[in-house]
């Protein structure tokens, strides 16, 4: 590679120029970038702007010989198999990473996808037919060949393609749409971007700017930021990436970054809201990043295992993000494991937090006062109820499992399982797919009523539905499968009735029964 460069000095080359410097390696994208994420409405509009030669920003270069990043190794669907040679002059894109992958990948021949990358739909057609109003760029649906009049955009800037595509349109007398295409080939081959390049050796100027620059408009991931900050010692995101794959086995390898983030930022009792990436870079900074994510992994480990006993077995049934902040931090604190009496107060404060709705809409300085709370219940032998704790709990209306009230009765329909081994794997299942999990009994009768929904295995919920529709007496082994999914044996003989609403109304006054003898144990008071 020359020591001059298209991004030495601030320019405004052709986009045909700029795609060339990405195929070629010249051209590189740090992976400290959140990856590409631009559906298709965005794509499109890009594209249309291109085409109508509106501007669309410039793009953040950096020119380096020092520092050698890791890398993207595609760019949207396509493998990229040049690289700079080791020790050259290197430049990496700071800014432009979705509007980049939009363009190059467009407008590059689709030969070249990379299968593991094809959850966006590429490749992009034009309609060449369609009226000056009408939105021209679109996609294939489906299977469906694409018509005569759409011209892949793959072709625009690649003569010998372009002009077969031309041919066979006045072959077919299509001589207006052949012009059309040869107009809009030209108008993405003259369309030019401002390139404004960051000269300069110092990484953390380097960080710095990425990090001002993409906080503006649609925000980042926090991690993406400080990974960007602290780049030079630590890839944050692949800390906590192996801590995700460690804690695969316990159905948890989904927990999102920012539980993560939030937790550390309670570490160094930072304002969660309010402390950027920056701060939080500066403590990590200061610290053993080793010993940090190793105490990380082992304190969310423990937290996880704990919630397991409550019926929570991922993500996806978590009823607040903050309960496993609280809880994470509390255990740090502690340095040991829990006593069985610490892991009873625990569970009472799980539950009274979950059925109260107590970490909706909660503000920072609660947050940080729920956690010394926590402590202190687990140290000093305190009431596991918070003070200010609204006691008073509603019964469940209507199931929505985005609503926390209704993951606390999923939980709950979980927790009544008492096989163990049936009652981990549907809790399992629960906690990684979610409300896909939370079945209706009855198919044909409303999915809002909860006496009408339960959670289990789909082996199970095969022989529950049948079980419940089936006209004659219960076998021990089926009534045993009732009582395992919480319908009441005792409605059997109107199974022969074949009325669902009858055995959902017994269910009903089985389970408003068991739920407030539940809430009343925690010390809290049914409102039902």
């Amino acid at each position: 590679m020359s020591s001059r460069s298209l991004f030495d000095n601030p320019t405004v080359p052709r986009l045909l120029t700029v795609l060339e410097e990405v195929r070629s390696g010249n051209l590189l994208i740090p992976d400290f970038q959140r990856p590409f994420e631009w559906d298709d409405d965005r794509r499109l509009l890009l594209l249309d702007s291109v085409s109508k030669g509106m501007p669309i920003g410039s793009f953040l270069v950096w020119r380096t010989r020092k520092s050698e990043l890791k890398s993207y190794k595609s760019i949207g669907p396509f493998k990229l198999d040049k690289e700079p040679v080791e020790g050259e002059v290197r430049s990496y894109l700071l800014d432009g990473h979705q509007r980049l992958t939009t363009l190059f990948s467009a407008l590059t021949e689709t030969t070249t996808i990379s299968p593991e990358n094809n959850a966006v739909r590429w490749p992009v057609y034009y309609d060449l037919s369609a009226n000056r109003n009408e939105q021209a760029f679109t996609f294939r649906r489906g299977r469906a060949a694409p018509k005569p009049t759409w011209v892949p955009l793959s072709v625009l800037l690649a003569p010998r393609e372009l002009y077969a595509f031309q041919k066979g349109l006045m072959d077919k007398g299509l001589f207006r749409e052949a012009e059309r295409a040869e107009a809009l080939a030209n108008a993405f081959k003259d369309y030019q971007i401002p390139i404004i390049p960051l000269v300069t050796d110092d990484l953390d100027v380097v960080t710095d700017s990425f990090v001002r620059v993409n906080n503006q408009g649609k925000p980042m991931q926090e991690t993406h930021m400080i990974r960007a900050l602290s780049y030079s010692s630590m890839d944050i995101r692949e800390k906590l990436n192996q801590i995700r794959q460690r804690l695969a086995p316990l159905g948890w390898s989904e927990l999102e970054d920012q539980v993560f983030v939030n937790t550390l930022k309670a570490r160094w009792e930072l304002d969660i809201y309010k402390a950027g990436p920056r701060e939080l870079n500066d403590h990590l900074s200061r610290s053993d990043k080793n010993f940090i994510f190793d105490e990380l992994e082992a304190n969310t480990r423990q937290a996880v295992q704990f919630l397991a006993t409550c019926g929570v077995g991922g993500p996806r049934s978590l009823p607040y993000a903050y309960q496993l902040v609280a809880i994470i931090e509390a255990l740090r604190r502690i340095t040991r494991h829990l006593s069985p009496s610490q892991k009873e107060a625990l569970r009472i404060w799980f539950w009274a937090t979950t059925y109260t709705g107590y970490f909706t809409g909660i503000t920072s300085n609660r947050i940080r006062d729920s956690i010394d709370d926590l402590f202190h219940i687990l140290t000093d032998n305190l009431s596991p109820l918070p003070v200010d704790l609204s006691r008073q709990v509603q019964p469940l209306e209507n199931f929505n499992f985005n609503s926390t009230r209704s993951k606390a009765f999923a939980l709950l329909l979980v927790n009544q399982i008492k096989e163990k081994g049936f009652r981990e794997r549907t809790a399992r299942i629960l906690g990684i797919t979610g409300s896909s999990a939370v079945e209706r009994l009855f198919p044909e009768e409303a999915s809002e009523d909860p006496a009408n929904r339960v959670v289990a295995l789909s082996d199970e919920l095969g022989r529950l539905r049948k079980v419940v529709t089936q006209n004659k007496p219960l076998s021990e082994s089926n009534s045993a499968l009732l009582s395992r999914y919480s319908v009441p044996t005792d409605s059997a003989p109107l199974f022969r009735v074949r009325d669902p609403q009858y055995i959902l109304e017994e269910r009903r006054l089985m389970l408003s029964a068991l739920e407030a003898r539940f809430i009343k144990d925690l010390g809290l008071d049914p409102y039902f």
